[in-house]
């Protein structure tokens, strides 16, 4: 993929409530600053090449939800939020495959305050409890915080399951220290792991995938995101106490034929919530030379030892080689940030079963 610059329009109410009457009260002169916020939206990398173009947020989502809070550079004159004070404000397109978007309010640049801002893609994610923590004068280690929990159960069942749906999180800080017109940058990070499993079989005649079962998944999990030191999204996450579990099935036409370096693989991707994946099992049904072979375990040990780790985090991509053959099974596991497939030696593992 190819990263690129998306310019999102935003501008805020005219009105700037100040609380607290200790504060002093100010009102910046809307008429003489009518600066429109804008956004650079994009995604943390490209997928492919480290020397990629910037990824457009649009070849995600088109649309995502904002929330922002501005701080005089004088503390005695309080800060004011942007939109709203404990809710997203959604951020869309103007018209499809536009790469400008605009807020359902308006906000305006102004000179003096240091503004922040926290992000979540799409805006109807299916996030609950979205709460929010605002940074402490007098706690100079707190930050501003977005909070919410996230049930995957949804996306993996009914019809038509969302296996691929992709959660998305940004955050930005920048101080207006004179006339801005420049847009501010906004980086979305992935905050879901990304698994795929790759299936090629070796010295037959005919062979391919039937099915596919992932067992004992996690399906609920507690976020907190924030701005980290370096314009980077800080993520922590947590999976609650009795978390229940599910069983991610695939039927054949939820894999995909790809070439890589000329080997033909079948490949299902899914995106899991950050979790350890100890108890994970994985089975397949597969035919070979018109032989059909149902509920084969696949050994996945590779894929919870060291230098792996069983712990899966958000914005990562693991892709887990089952090379099937008359021989046997191997299990390979590769092991990288979601940003380069490229192979790296020291993550892959091959386990031959005789």
């Amino acid at each position: 993929m190819n990263k690129v610059t998306r310019i999102v329009i935003i501008s805020l109410c005219a009105a700037l409530a100040l609380s607290s009457c200790s504060k002093k009260h100010h009102t910046p002169d809307q008429d003489s600053q009518k600066t429109p916020l804008s956004f650079t939206a994009s995604s943390n990398g490209a997928t492919v090449k480290a020397d990629s173009d910037q990824d457009w947020l649009s070849n995600y989502h088109e649309d995502f939800g904002v929330w922002g809070i501005a701080r005089h550079t004088d503390n005695t004159i309080a800060p004011y939020i942007l939109w709203s004070e404990n809710a997203l404000t959604k951020v869309e397109s103007t018209e499809e495959g536009s790469h400008s978007f605009v807020p359902t309010e308006p906000a305006f640049w102004v000179v003096g305050y240091t503004y922040n801002f926290i992000a979540l893609a799409p805006y109807d994610s299916g996030a609950s409890g979205i709460s929010f923590s605002r940074r402490s004068a007098s706690n100079p280690g707190s930050k501003d915080a977005l909070s919410f929990t996230y049930d995957m159960a949804p996306k993996y069942s009914g019809q038509t399951p969302d296996y691929d749906f992709d959660l998305m999180g940004a955050a930005a800080e920048t101080p207006v220290t004179a006339s801005r017109t420049e847009a501010q940058a906004l980086t979305f990070w992935h905050l879901f792991t990304k698994l795929c499993v790759k299936v090629r079989f070796n010295n037959v005649t005919t062979g391919n995938v039937t099915g596919m079962r992932l067992v004992n998944v996690k399906t609920q999990a507690t976020y907190t995101v924030s701005l980290n030191t370096g314009a980077t999204l800080d993520v922590t996450h947590s999976n609650p106490a009795q978390t229940p579990t599910t069983t991610i099935t695939f039927d054949e036409g939820d894999f995909e034929d790809v070439t890589e370096n000329s080997t033909a693989w079948e490949v299902a991707t899914v995106h899991i919530l950050p979790q350890d994946i100890s108890d994970f099992e994985l089975y397949m049904d597969f035919t070979i030379d018109g032989v059909q072979t149902d509920n084969f375990k696949i050994n996945i040990n590779a894929a919870k030892t060291a230098p792996n780790s069983p712990q899966y985090g958000d914005n990562e991509l693991y892709n887990w080689r089952v090379v099937i053959s008359p021989k046997g099974i191997a299990f390979d596991v590769e092991v990288n940030d979601w940003i380069y497939f490229a192979d790296d030696p020291d993550h892959n593992f091959e386990f031959p079963i005789e």
